[in-house]
């Protein structure tokens, strides 16, 4: 059967367009289909994005809880809404008491250092202030006892005498006036055990000791000779009222001397030249490295024997029932303690003990030594400056104002 044609058109035009027609409705049917599973496609992707990140918040929802359930030892199960709200309560509470406990804990541990510290600026602070190591023994504690009862007061006059050194005129003087000026001192006795040493030094001592004599009248003044009283030694000794020593004491040694050394026989042997330049004749007197000369000894001989002349003086002086015609006595010679006693160079036999306890009366002895004294003001010094940094401190940390006394 023949096809039917409309005007105008040509064969075969039906079936082609037909044909393009279902061509068109297939390629949107596969597209469709494309576009269908790239959706799920990237629905199934992000899902899958999705799932770890939310394991990861689940994982991270209480940090804190993991830390809890740690330190109490508890393993975590699956539980319902319920049970995971009262839980989180639970953990909640424990978190604020443990949180709680360790803010007590930090304040009650600064509350105790901050009262260390004050303590300890309130000691310095007294300290820096207070009054002398002499204040502190002469009117404080001895022994842990009030020196409010009658007393001994000893000083020391140990090793030899010579400034700057072991006794010193300075050091001994100091300790005499504080233990003749104190209120409860009924006696003052003077503990010797020395050699000997500067003539200068110990008249010092003996004319200051004889000036206290005259000024405390009512305050005896008492030496004790321990093992060695010589020279020097008992020159101060005899600024005493009365001397006491022990029978094995030596005692004595009234006299002067000066000693050197001669090398210019050992530097002819060894051919050493002296070469020696002055200005004045006897610039290089007694040099040692120079021959004698019987000029300068015998200038140094009238030296010492004037000093030695104002030593036995000063012994005639306080002791006038010496004789001045004994040169025996005066001729540097020592004796133990019966034969001085015997020769008149002291007036008893004991110590310091039998002394206290048999001539004044008065068993309680304190020794006073203001040696101690220097090193209380170093340490007075220190903790002065150690106090005020640290009221310093306080201050800026608190914001408080301190005042601090005038020194």
């Amino acid at each position: 059967m023949a096809d039917k044609t409309t005007p105008g058109s040509r064969p075969g035009a039906g079936k082609t367009t037909q044909s393009s027609r279902a061509k068109t409705s297939a390629s949107k049917a596969t597209k469709a289909k494309a576009g269908k599973a790239t959706a799920s496609g990237r629905q199934s992707a992000t899902t899958d994005n999705q799932q770890p990140q939310a394991t990861v918040r689940r994982n991270n929802v209480n940090p804190l809880r993991k830390k809890v359930e740690r330190a109490f030892g508890l393993k975590p199960k699956a539980i319902n809404q319920e049970e995971r709200q009262s839980s989180e309560q639970l953990f909640a509470g424990l978190t604020r008491d443990l949180l709680a406990e360790k803010r007590a804990r930090r304040r009650w541990g600064i509350f105790f250092k901050l009262a260390t510290l004050a303590i300890v600026v309130t000691i310095l602070a007294q300290i820096a202030n207070s009054e002398s190591t002499s204040e502190m023994f002469t009117h404080g504690m001895l022994n842990g006892e009030q020196l409010n009862q009658p007393f001994v007061a000893v000083v020391e006059i140990k090793g030899i005498i010579a400034d700057g050194g072991e006794v010193q005129a300075d050091r001994v003087i100091r300790n005499l006036r504080r233990a003749m000026e104190h209120a409860n001192s009924k006696a003052v006795l003077l503990d010797i055990n020395s050699p000997g040493g500067s003539p200068v030094q110990a008249a010092s001592i003996y004319r200051e000791m004889m000036r206290l004599r005259e000024l405390y009248p009512e305050i005896p003044l008492y030496a004790v000779i321990s093992d060695l009283g010589a020279s020097g030694g008992y020159y101060i000794a005899v600024g005493a009222q009365q001397i006491y020593a022990d029978p094995s004491s030596i005692i004595g040694s009234i006299g002067v001397i000066f000693s050197g050394f001669g090398f210019t026989g050992a530097m002819e042997k060894l051919g050493v030249d002296r070469r020696l330049l002055t200005a004045g004749d006897n610039k290089a007197l007694l040099d040692p490295f120079s021959p004698r000369s019987l000029e300068e000894e015998a200038h140094m001989q009238s030296m010492l024997n004037n000093i030695h002349r104002q030593f036995i003086e000063d012994v005639l002086t306080s002791r006038p029932k010496l004789r001045a015609a004994n040169r025996r006595i005066f001729s540097g010679l020592v004796f133990d303690g019966r034969q001085a006693l015997h020769e008149g160079l002291i007036d008893g036999l004991g110590d310091r003990y039998s002394v206290a306890r048999e001539q004044v009366g008065v068993e309680e002895l304190v020794v006073f030594d203001d040696s101690e004294d220097e090193w209380f003001n170093l340490l007075q010094h220190f903790t002065g400056a150690l106090a005020r940094s640290l009221v310093a401190a306080v201050t800026r940390a608190t914001g408080l104002q301190a005042t601090w006394p005038a020194d």
